[in-house]
């Protein structure tokens, strides 16, 4: 009877400990699955929203655009692609309806999620983006070299910057608008460093960014001279919000 007893508290005991280590174990592997995963829908969504931000200089999500995206995240995330495919488009289209995209907090969230090849890759596929529509404006360089001096290092930065120079296209001068109504709005939206189809709250952001950095009162002790271009420059970017303000009946 003993010995029976013995034999059954033994396979109780196996039984308990086979249960105790499968939940232990289990326990540890979801986990390690669960981290992963949020590790890898993190990379995707970082990447996505740098890809937005260049996008609402450009408000055209065009398959072409779209697959260069796909193709970057799955590089990005090789076999666990599968764990963020659905929701990148998803993702893209939520962040464009969003007004204000933190540019500097998604550069540092790029620095702390991507390695540094992945980074380098993105900021190229960034700018392949940005010259899909036309050229790179002044607004459109201004947020890319943001993003740079918090992803890359210096030399890759003017690596970029040389590489893509071809593609810069200058503030235009309010002084050449056309008589055409539909040129004088892409006028408009030049003197501002802007694409015609940005979103319009970018062009918001840029106006108000353009004024503060001309704005005459900054420059009444100073230069003389920099201040009478200060004057001449924010009246000539008054008048093309203004022009595209009309546009949209705002």
């Amino acid at each position: 009877m003993d010995i029976l007893l013995l034999i059954l508290n033994d396979i109780v005991s196996s039984v308990v400990m086979f249960f105790l280590y499968f939940f232990i174990y289990g326990g540890l592997f979801y986990l390690g699955y669960k981290a992963e995963k949020e590790l890898i829908i993190n990379k995707a969504k970082v990447s996505v929203g740098l890809f937005t931000i260049i996008l609402k200089y450009n408000c055209d999500y065009n398959p072409k655009v779209k697959a260069l995206i796909h193709n970057y995240v799955k590089s990005v995330c090789g076999d666990k692609y599968k764990y963020v495919s659905n929701v990148v488009d998803e993702e893209v289209m939520l962040l464009l309806k969003k007004r204000n995209l933190n540019i500097h907090k998604r550069s540092f969230d790029a620095r702390e999620f991507l390695e540094y090849k992945d980074r380098v890759a993105l900021v190229k596929l960034l700018f392949d983006i940005a010259i899909q529509n036309e050229g790179i404006y002044p607004a459109e360089l201004e947020v890319l070299k943001i993003i740079m001096e918090r992803t890359v290092k210096q030399s890759d930065y003017d690596r970029f910057l040389d590489e893509y120079k071809k593609y810069f296209i200058e503030y235009k001068n309010s002084s050449t608008f056309s008589s055409s109504p539909s040129q004088r709005l892409i006028d408009a939206y030049a003197v501002l460093g802007l694409k015609p189809n940005t979103a319009y709250e970018e062009v918001k952001r840029t106006y108000r960014y353009l004024m503060f950095q001309n704005h005459p009162d900054r420059f009444e002790k100073g230069d003389k001279g920099r201040l009478e271009e200060a004057v001449a420059k924010s009246k000539e970017i008054n008048i093309a919000y203004e022009i595209i303000n009309d546009s949209l009946n705002l």
